[in-house]
């Protein structure tokens, strides 16, 4: 199987990258000592860069299904906390919020229209009775 075949057949590659997240982070931990080994390390570095180059072209497909694995355990955990069920909780809550408020809005604003709109056909017919008064009152006065 190519290392192609092995990454697309994979069921979920955010598992793998959550793996190679965790694998990176645990291989930071041991920084400290490679330090005070360096100097032997880097007279051997061509030889086994070249081997290690080939290796990892061979090995890349099983890394990659095994960092999946890894991933996915990782994320089992996370959703299997009781802050993570806290959180999906608190979210659902502010969406239902959200909604209820935008609801709320939605009807004020609608209300809010009616209203004007009442508001001013009432002050049109006002206007209008106001205007043949005042020109009925006119012309009783005969100006």
């Amino acid at each position: 199987m190519t290392l192609k075949d092995t990454i697309t057949s994979t069921p979920n590659p955010l598992y793998a990258a959550v793996g190679v997240t965790d694998a990176v982070v645990a291989g930071l931990r041991g920084i400290p000592s490679t330090v005070r080994d360096l100097p032997d390390t880097v007279r051997g570095l061509p030889e086994r860069a070249e081997t290690a180059a080939r290796s990892a072209w061979s090995d890349a497909g099983a890394a990659y299904g095994g960092l999946s694995d890894r991933g996915e355990r990782l994320i089992g955990r996370v959703r299997s906390q009781q802050a993570t069920a806290d959180l999906e909780s608190s979210a659902k809550a502010t969406e239902s919020r959200a909604k209820a408020a935008t609801t709320t809005a939605k009807r004020s604003a609608t209300q809010t229209r009616a209203a004007a709109k009442g508001a001013t056909t009432s002050a049109r017919r006002t206007a209008g009775k106001a205007g043949k008064a005042a020109s009925g009152a006119a012309d009783k006065t005969g100006r």
